[in-house]
């Protein structure tokens, strides 16, 4: 009898360490997703999602780093991701398109580089990779989905930032909130930056004989984003963002008028569907200023201000007025 007394007993106290264990980890998870620097991460983001959005984008990372809500926290949000491809775009719309509001404006980012083909060809432009995804889509769009992987990113998120957990306290404590320096490009270094990544953008997609190929897959996946929208009574924008002067100079001394040809296929498919195309490329208020870019193609967070009181004064306002 005492045996067994003392076998409840243990088992009564690894009970209640596990309870109090769990219990520990609700309330540090709880804590974290209210006061945590977890909405710095590009997917968490989705957590806050507006349930009434007039002004949002779609996109890649000049999207992602280029659109800025904070004249509009209660109705805009930005669905870019860094790397994402349109057929990802297509899937995060079709999951979030019932909260566009009537006569919502709808940007889709239309960068240099999107309809071009990958460099890596057996890349999947519908699948969402990563476990960024978790914290966006419904498992049913996830593949190779894991319970386990979706509690941990997703349902319990301080179960994997244990480093942001820590800063969270940090910060909590004393009272302040994440500091976020803006990123800013050296100077000196822009040109070599411009032509390195001008090279990984452009010349590292030719074909073997020297050729620039659309991808059709991706033109297909925009122009299944556009069709969708159209569906519903909001307004859309093909946009292509500010890249920096020397950036846009590489293209022009390199690709045999390559920004020419894109300019001539995004104004093609805009005709094609009667929507506006917004060319912002060669903005020379934002791409003449080094302050504004984080690197060679991608604003920094004085650029995406910037960038958005232009779009507010000469798009948004005008539009929302209505």
């Amino acid at each position: 009898m005492k045996e067994y007394k003392s076998i409840l007993k243990f088992f009564a106290k690894i009970c209640l360490v596990l309870a109090v264990s769990l219990l520990l980890i609700f309330i540090a998870n709880l804590f974290y997703v209210k006061y945590g620097i977890w909405h710095d991460e590009e997917s968490c983001r989705f957590y806050n999602i507006p349930d009434k959005i007039d002004v949002c984008n779609f996109g890649n990372s000049h999207a992602y780093y280029g659109f800025s809500y904070e004249q509009y926290p209660d109705n805009g949000f930005n669905f870019a991701q860094t790397g994402q491809l349109f057929g990802v775009d297509k899937i995060v719309l079709d999951n979030y398109i019932d909260r566009l509001s009537d006569g919502a404006i709808v940007f889709i980012n239309v960068s240099y580089i999107s309809m071009l083909n990958e460099v890596d060809r057996s890349t999947d432009i519908n699948k969402p990779e990563g476990v960024r995804y978790y914290r966006i889509l419904p498992k049913k769009d996830i593949p190779d989905y894991s319970l386990f992987t979706d509690i941990c990113y997703h349902w319990c998120p301080v179960l994997t930032s244990y480093d942001y957990f820590l800063d969270t306290i940090y910060d909590f404590v004393r009272g302040k909130g994440p500091e976020r320096p803006v990123s800013y490009l050296d100077d000196s270094k822009f040109a070599d930056a411009a032509y390195k990544t001008y090279e990984k953008h452009y010349e590292r997609r030719k074909e073997n004989d020297g050729s620039i190929m659309w991808c059709e897959e991706k033109i297909d996946s925009l122009e299944n984003i556009v069709e969708a929208l159209r569906g519903k009574n909001v307004n859309i924008f093909l946009i292509t963002l500010p890249t920096s002067r020397e950036y846009l100079d590489c293209f022009e001394e390199y690709s045999d008028g390559y920004l020419s040809r894109f300019d001539e296929k995004v104004r093609e498919i805009a005709e094609k569907y009667g929507i506006e195309y917004l060319d912002y490329g060669t903005d020379a208020r934002i791409c003449d200023n080094h302050r504004y870019f984080r690197d060679a193609d991608h604003m920094n967070q004085d650029g995406a201000t910037a960038f958005m009181n232009i779009l507010k004064d000469e798009v948004i306002d005008a539009y929302l007025s209505k």
